[in-house]
């Protein structure tokens, strides 16, 4: 057995060596310049890159080709696909740990409904009151409902479950690119590139739903895979597609529109196939629309008509687009050239999105939220793009595909300093605002009191007051008729919150705090309790009587 060339011996000894010093100094870089130990944004980057650095020299000592970590991600066996998991993994860890401050205000709508459903009182808003759909997760407010009758925290159950959505969606990402056609080789990149993409791991820790969707939505691609054209009984499915109806509002568009390319040409076999699946899906779907329709009497969630508004999702769309373009770029270059069903369902579902959610407004749909469902699926067609470019097996060059495939990563992860300093400020400004407030609340005020308020998180849910939702998430009247102040004052709430973007003078946020604002100055029983800075703007307090402890 012939000794490796001292030439690349000295290679692989120099890439350990490099990694080694990027590991020391994660553990040097605060002494050194005389603060506390504390893994930060640098040190935790260094230990990562160490930790690959060490991989990369380790494999090139026992005598792979450079870059040895692709050559071993793609080569066949068993190697290639543990050494995916084990950076998605790692990478996904990488990220948690970032944004482990965050969780989204949001989230506390729904652990409100939840609650209140765990303590007896229903799926409602407020207890006593007609029930209301403010929450757009009907899956994800029983799963926290069940930690709250098990006396656990809701956040810390929503967390959890999320995260198990997010080790399943790195697992049926490649199981999707499998199916699809990919090779074993290529079909581990889209492991590392959904761990690569930040908005992923940012949802996971929110305490909302996103993840799950993300999860049920690659289920459903994947069984649509095994069941098209099949004679059997489509129940995968059916059984997904009704868990995706139960997930979330905008999931029927994503349902269908896959459908679509499947249909087409409508021949007699599609046909009956459709019919078997839609009479397979339909028991579980009418259960749950008619315990909709007699619960609240409507099937459309109130979230749907308050976040409708022509053309109000321009900046949600585009932000997508801009961060997902090089993807949709080489999607429809395979056009000309035969495109894969997967490829052709995922175009199909990302146009009728950007034509729904172009007339969505943008609250909380940042960092490309409601179009995470679409972007998993759409990251199991690069294997595909790579099997064409550089089939397994063939001669020729490997490592054009290798650094493409890093420029990839990086590109995806170019949002991450952003997204981390948002996350933080926002973590930072939900406790030194809403949690305070919330908190004070509930010192002076008894839950039968009325809080009327836009932030419905954090403020309601740790208050326990009954609220008024002015955005109209939670109250039918103003999601359907738009805001309207006198039928606000005409509630008398006992607190009032608003949003100003100037702490010193009112500068209001939203149209109904501009609105609203004049008339609870003029109105001799309201009085301004406090200013409290968030992120962004600031929350004025006007309540009927001295907060105690304000």
């Amino acid at each position: 057995m012939s000794e490796r060339p001292p030439r690349a011996a000295g290679g692989a000894f120099l890439v350990l060596a490099g990694g080694a010093f990027l590991l020391l100094a994660a553990l040097l870089l605060d002494p050194l310049r005389g603060r506390p130990l504390d893994f930060g944004f640098m040190q935790t980057l260094f230990v990562f890159l160490g930790l690959l650095a060490v991989a990369e020299g380790a494999l090139l000592a026992r005598g792979r080709p450079f870059p040895a970590l692709w050559f071993t991600l793609t080569s066949e066996g068993a190697a290639g696909e543990a050494l995916a998991y084990a950076v998605a993994f790692a990478l996904g860890g990488l990220l948690f740990y970032f944004f482990k401050a965050y969780a989204a205000d949001d989230a506390f709508i729904t652990f409100r409904y939840a609650r209140n459903l765990a303590n007896g009182a229903g799926v409602t808003w407020n207890p006593g009151e007609p029930p209301v759909e403010g929450y757009s997760n009907f899956l994800w407010m029983l799963v926290t409902a069940a930690g709250l009758r098990l006396h656990l925290n809701p956040l810390t159950v929503a967390r959890t479950a999320a995260i198990l959505c997010y080790a399943g969606s790195l697992v049926l990402v490649r199981a999707l690119a499998r199916r699809a056609g990919a090779s074993p080789q290529h079909a581990n990149l889209p492991v590392i590139l959904f761990a690569a993409v930040p908005a992923f791991a940012y949802w996971t820790v929110s305490g909302l739903e996103t993840i799950s969707v993300v999860f049920l939505s690659l289920l459903y691609f994947l069984a649509l895979m095994r069941d098209a054209g099949a004679t059997a009984m489509p129940w995968r499915s059916a059984l997904v597609a009704d868990l995706l109806l139960m997930s979330r509002p905008d999931a029927p568009a994503l349902i269908g529109l896959a459908l679509l390319p499947l249909l087409w040409p409508f021949t007699r076999e599609r046909r009956a196939w459709l019919v078997r699946l839609t009479l397979l899906a339909l028991p579980i779907a009418a259960l749950y629309l008619g315990w909709k329709w007699v619960t609240f009497h409507r099937l459309l969630a109130n979230t749907v008509a308050a976040k409708f508004q022509p053309m109000a999702g321009f900046t949600l769309v585009s932000g997508f687009f801009l961060f997902a373009f090089p993807l949709l770029v080489a999607l429809v270059g395979t056009l000309p050239r035969g495109a894969r069903l997967l490829e052709r369902q995922v175009l199909v579902v990302v146009l009728g999105l950007t034509v729904a959610l172009l007339n969505a407004r943008a609250h909380v749909g940042h960092y490309y939220r409601f179009f995470l469902p679409i972007l998993a699926p759409m990251l199991a067609t690069v294997a595909l793009a790579m099997d064409r470019w550089n089939t397994p097996g063939q001669p020729g060059p490997r490592r054009l595909p290798a650094l493409v495939f890093l420029m990839t990563v990086l590109y995806t992860l170019g949002p991450l300093p952003q997204m981390i300093d948002y996350a933080n400020r926002e973590a930072e400004g939900l406790a030194r605002a809403h949690l305070r407030i919330a908190v004070l609340l509930r010192q002076n005020f008894t839950s039968d009191r009325l809080l009327a308020a836009s932030d419905c998180g954090v403020l309601p849910y740790v208050s326990g007051m009954r609220t008024l939702d002015l955005w109209g998430l939670n109250d039918r009247t103003i999601a359907e008729r738009g805001f309207d102040p006198a039928y606000v004052m005409r509630a008398r709430p006992d607190v009032v919150i608003l949003h100003s973007l100037h702490p010193d003078r009112y500068a209001g946020r939203e149209p109904y705090d501009r609105e609203l604002q004049p008339l609870l100055a003029a109105d001799p029983s309201y009085q301004l309790a406090g200013k409290w800075e968030f992120f962004g703007y600031w929350l004025w307090v006007y309540s009927r009587k001295p907060l105690v402890g304000a």
